[in-house]
């Protein structure tokens, strides 16, 4: 990806309605404190989350983007690996 794109994760969920957070990660897997907006969306026969964030803050380098689906006492994760290009 290049900086001036912006980048969505979406995955389907089945069941009730999920809570939904995500984050991003340097590639050691430290947090950082770039905002991630998260969003839940119905479609035809699917619900769909996504994890949506600008590339503009970041330097060039890879990343890791963790979408966690949380319904009741049951957490899944998505990660999905990011690289900044110039």
């Amino acid at each position: 990806f290049r900086r001036a794109e912006r980048l969505r994760v979406d995955a389907a969920v089945a069941g009730p309605a999920p809570t939904v957070s995500a984050r991003l990660l340097d590639r050691k897997g430290q947090v950082l404190a770039l905002p991630v907006t998260t969003s839940v969306r119905e479609e035809t026969y699917l619900r769909i989350v996504s994890a949506e964030l600008a590339l503009a803050p970041l330097g060039l380098g890879d990343y890791l983007v963790e979408l966690t689906v949380q319904r009741g006492s049951r957490s899944d994760k998505v990660i999905v690996a990011v690289r900044i290009v110039p």
